[in-house]
């Protein structure tokens, strides 16, 4: 996913990300991409300040790249932070009922935070913060459910 790092190819990873995610859902087999996600939140592209423009929505369905002219618009960024967010979301729940999901969501959830302290822009920043609180509510006692898992373990021993 980092042969073109260019945030013209961000539709591109996209696409990508979402197959990954849908491979991962069907296969039931952890595919890492929430650190892709992070990474395109987290760009330079992303976090500078947007010209302001009357372009309408960008939708990255229909197309694998943008122009130069695109990158710099607010439509492009809030494009590009929803389908992020969207992302991230589809991958947590996929890897919600693993055993592992509080360690596979921890170094996300850590480099969101960081960049909701860090991030200038108010939608991006209060949009980011929702989906750290979302993801920080555990779906299940985790600790019990090892508990249990080691004893069904050390039975079969």
């Amino acid at each position: 996913m980092r042969l073109v790092p260019s945030a013209r190819y961000f539709p591109l990873r996209f696409h990508c990300i979402t197959s990954l995610n849908l491979l991962s859902s069907q296969t039931g087999t952890l595919i890492p991409i929430a650190a892709s996600l992070v990474d395109i939140l987290c760009s330079a592209d992303i976090q500078k300040k947007p010209k302001p423009s009357t372009a309408k929505p960008i939708n990255f369905d229909c197309i694998l790249k943008v122009t130069k002219a695109q990158l710099q618009t607010k439509a492009f960024q809030d494009a590009a932070v929803e389908k992020c967010l969207d992302g991230l979301m589809n991958f947590f729940s996929i890897h919600a009922h693993s055993i592992a999901f509080p360690e596979l969501m921890l170094p996300s959830v850590t480099r969101l935070r960081k960049l909701c302290k860090e991030a200038k822009q108010m939608e991006m920043k209060q949009q980011v913060k929702l989906l750290v609180d979302k993801a920080g509510k555990p779906i299940f006692p985790t600790p019990s459910l090892r508990a249990l898992f080691q004893l069904e373990e050390t039975a079969a021993e």
